[in-house]
């Protein structure tokens, strides 16, 4: 080989020593690299020569085989991920397909315009401008849900529009990818979505869901019939809102101190509302806060539930104001009673005061103490909060003191109670103070007239649902041989019919004193 010449001179007698078949763009690389390097070495020897082509094609071979790889590993990538790639020179009536895209798309090696692709897809003239009109506008395109013709599988597309030096396009570069699965769960999302909003939006309550700020996510028609407004609301919150409608926040500030305790405490939150209707109208709202946690702990998503009330509170109301008007006209009613039970107790004392006949004046007083013992439950009943019930513990000490109060002035007695307070009604307490009365007199009148210092003991108690009271006096007792139940004075008469009056019964003890307790139900 000559040792020095022009550089075409040594181009050609080193491609003669290359053999046929190499890879032109390898052979063009190589003698640039040769004759640049011959040129400053005009001494080289053959070998050397032959053995930088040696090395030269073994650097090639190695370059070869790695392009192989990633080629191969490129096809086995895609066809994983179900993508295929393409490349459209615009102007060209031919696309490069990847091998994975054809096979995905059935194209055979004869496919290759861009219209063989395009109408592989329904709606493909749609696509075709779609594409043409990215094109235009030298944008990148993305187009979803490609479905194929006579066939159920979807892909997406997507596309780069390469411009040249001139800011022309120049071509498109893309791939098609399978998008199937997504797409099929995507829909099967959104179908379960609308199935459960068709419920949320068919119950009659009002439903809102909101996010961990507070901001509405869903809301149905029942909570906003106005699809507009609806739409509007979503993503902000009840400030907001109250903004929009141009209305007081008081509302949204109570709904958002319960709405934090509920999402802080886990708890759910019931409580009252008052809003005004779009036609300026009171509602009344049962609302709870119900928050929603993940497996995990984390807050996601609060619910919150309504339910108008509004025609129940106004029941209420409208009850309430009746109750307060039959209130005060029961009370009234008391307060008359009461006072014409006093009149006629007036005119009893006055008559007794004009008798001379002992007995009559006897009967009087008894009259009189019946009286006086009805008289004090119409007094009790019109001072009490409540005229269904009164405190038996107070009336039992108001009663027998007025009759101690009365006798007194014949001896002193010393009475003794133990009490614990009994509600009963104004049905039962009638029956019952005619009993106390006839059992406290009788006492005062024969039980104390023959001992010196009486005593009398009142014990009330409530035990398994019964009312036990008890009476009990230091006197000498019935006489021997008398049965009260057998009888035939009035006093006695009375006593068995009160007590059947409050469906009770009775025992009585006459050992050291005469004893009596009387068991009734309660109320």
């Amino acid at each position: 080989m000559a040792k020095a010449g022009t550089a075409s001179e040594i181009r050609k007698e080193l491609a003669a020593l290359i053999p046929a078949g190499e890879n032109a763009e390898w052979v063009n690389s190589f003698l640039e690299k040769a004759v640049s390097f011959l040129s400053l070495q005009a001494s080289f020897s053959e070998e050397k020569m032959i053995l930088l082509l040696e090395e030269e094609r073994q650097v090639a071979a190695e370059k070869d085989a790695a392009l192989r790889r990633v080629t191969a590993n490129l096809n086995n990538s895609e066809k994983i991920a179900g993508i295929g790639n393409f490349y459209w020179k615009l102007g060209s009536s031919e696309i490069d397909f990847s091998k994975n895209l054809k096979l995905l798309f059935g194209l055979s090696d004869f496919e290759s315009s861009p219209d063989a692709l395009i109408e592989k897809f329904e709606k493909s003239g749609t696509i075709l401008n779609l594409i043409q009109n990215a094109i235009h506008r030298k944008e990148n395109f993305r187009i979803d849900n490609l479905k194929l013709v006579d066939d159920d599988r979807y892909f997406l597309m997507e596309g780069i529009v390469s411009i040249d030096i001139k800011g022309n396009p120049d071509s498109v570069s893309g791939i098609f990818q399978d998008v199937t699965r997504e797409y099929l769960a995507s829909k099967l999302v959104e179908e379960q979505k609308k199935f459960y909003e068709s419920i949320l939006d068919n119950i009659p309550v009002d439903i809102a869901i909101f996010d961990e700020n507070h901001k509405y996510l869903f809301i149905n028609p029942i909570a906003v019939k106005n699809t507009e407004t609806r739409n509007f609301l979503i993503g902000k919150d009840d400030f907001e809102y109250c903004a929009f409608r141009n209305i007081s926040t008081d509302s949204a500030e109570k709904r958002r101190e319960l709405f934090l305790k509920a999402k802080v405490s886990g708890q759910s939150m019931d409580f009252e509302d008052k809003v005004m209707s779009a036609v300026g109208k009171e509602v009344y709202v049962l609302r709870r806060f119900y928050p929603v946690y993940s497996d995990k702990g984390k807050f996601r998503f609060m619910i919150g539930y309504g339910v108008d009330i509004s025609k129940k509170k106004r029941q209420e109301i409208e009850l309430a104001n009746s109750l307060e008007e039959k209130e005060a006209l029961l009370g009234e009613v008391h307060h008359r009673v009461k006072n014409n039970l006093s009149l006629i107790l007036g005119l009893i004392e006055m008559q007794a005061a004009y008798s001379e006949d002992g007995y009559f004046k006897k009967q009087l007083s008894e009259i009189r103490s019946r009286i006086l013992a009805m008289a004090l439950i119409h007094d009790k009943l019109y001072k009490s909060t409540t005229f269904a019930k009164i405190d038996l513990k107070d009336y039992l000490t108001d009663l027998i003191s007025s009759i101690s109060k009365f006798f007194s002035r014949e001896k002193i007695i010393k009475t003794s109670f133990d009490l614990e307070s009994v509600q009963i009604s104004s049905k039962t307490a009638v029956p019952l103070a005619l009993l106390v009365n006839e059992i406290v007199t009788n006492a005062f009148k024969y039980a104390f007239s023959k001992v010196e210092n009486g005593q009398l003991r009142v014990l009330l108690r409530k035990e398994n649902g019964e009312i036990m009271l008890q009476i009990a006096d230091n006197g000498p007792g019935l006489p021997e041989g008398l049965d009260l139940k057998k009888g035939k004075t009035l006093g006695f008469k009375l006593f068995g019919l009160f007590v059947k009056q409050l469906k009770g019964v009775y025992e009585t003890k006459s050992e050291s004193g005469m004893e009596f307790t009387i068991r009734f139900p309660e109320d």
